[in-house]
C-alpha cells in the first residue's frame, strides 16, 4: 500500500510538473477525455485546408473537465499518452509492426485517464470536395526520441494499418476522410518521449477542381514510468511543498 502511495504521489508530482510547464509555456494539455484532429475548410478561404483541434465537452485539459466543445489550434495542445497505456509484444495479427516490442498508444475505443481521440471532418460541408473526402497524411517528424516511430491502424480481426512510420515503402500512408465524417483510430508510438508530427491534408474542390492543401504540427507526449520521473517529481513535490510553506509564513 504504501509503495502504491508512493508510485501514486511521484505520478502526481509528475504531472502536476508538467501541467506546470506547459502553462508556463503558453501550451495547454490534454489528459483524458474527447478530442478530435479536424480538417477544416473555411468558405472564405477556400484555397487550403486547416487542420486543427475540436475538443470535446468532456476533455481534461490542464487537469479540469472543460465543460464545453471548443476548438484549439495544434500549436496549443499538448497530447498526453501515459505508460500505463501500452501493448507488449509488437502489433497482434500484423508481424513486423512494431517487431515484438512494447509500444504505448491512444486507444480506438475509450479508456479511462486516456485522451479518446478521433480524426474527422465534421465542419466540411457535402458537396464541397470532390467525392465529399480529403486525404489526410503523415509528412514528417519535426521531433521525435531516438528511434520513435509512428502507427495509425484499426482493430479488426486483422489490424487495418493506414499508416506505419517504419515501412514508408508499404504503406501509402494516409487515410481518406469523409465529410461530415468521424473515426477512431489507434495513435501508436514505439518510444517514450516527445513527438512532434507534421500532419497534412489534401483534396479537390468540387466547385473548379483545383487542388487544395493545408498541413501543420501536432504534439504527443508519452510520459515514462512514475519511477524514471522520481527526482524530479519529487523535487517538483518539495517546490511546491516550499512555496506553500513560505505562503503561509508570510500569511501569519
Amino acid at each position: 500500500m504504501i509503495r502504491f502511495r508512493m508510485r501514486s504521489l511521484l505520478f502526481a508530482g509528475l504531472m502536476a510538473m508538467i501541467i506546470h510547464v506547459s502553462s508556463a509555456s503558453g501550451i495547454d494539455i490534454l489528459t483524458a477525455g474527447h478530442a478530435d484532429l479536424q480538417i477544416g475548410w473555411d468558405s472564405l478561404n477556400p484555397g487550403s485546408l486547416e487542420l486543427g483541434y475540436e475538443l470535446g465537452a468532456n476533455a481534461v485539459i490542464n487537469g479540469s473537465v472543460i465543460g464545453a466543445a471548443t476548438a484549439a489550434p495544434a500549436s496549443g495542445i499538448n497530447v498526453i499518452i501515459p505508460s500505463s497505456s501500452s501493448v507488449s509484444g509488437g502489433l497482434s495479427g500484423a508481424p513486423g509492426v512494431f517487431g515484438t516490442s512494447t509500444f504505448w498508444y491512444l486507444p480506438q475505443t475509450s479508456k479511462p485517464g486516456v485522451p479518446f481521440f478521433g480524426l474527422g471532418a465534421e465542419e466540411v460541408p457535402n458537396g464541397t470536395m470532390t467525392g465529399d473526402t480529403m486525404k489526410f497524411q503523415f509528412l514528417n517528424f519535426v521531433e521525435r526520441p531516438a528511434g520513435g516511430e509512428f502507427i495509425m491502424y484499426q482493430s479488426n480481426t486483422t489490424p487495418d494499418v493506414f499508416i506505419d512510420t517504419q515501412n514508408p515503402g508499404v504503406l501509402s500512408q494516409f487515410i481518406n476522410v469523409t465529410a461530415l465524417g468521424h473515426e477512431h483510430f489507434n495513435w501508436g508510438f514505439s518510444k517514450q518521449g516527445t513527438y512532434k508530427i507534421n500532419f497534412g491534408a489534401s483534396a479537390t474542390l468540387a466547385s473548379n477542381s483545383s487542388g487544395i492543401t493545408g498541413s501543420d504540427v501536432f504534439t504527443f507526449v508519452v510520459v515514462p514510468e512514475p519511477g524514471t520521473w522520481a527526482l524530479g517529481a519529487v523535487a517538483c513535490l518539495v517546490f511546491f511543498g516550499t512555496a506553500s510553506n513560505r505562503r503561509k509564513q508570510k500569511i501569519s
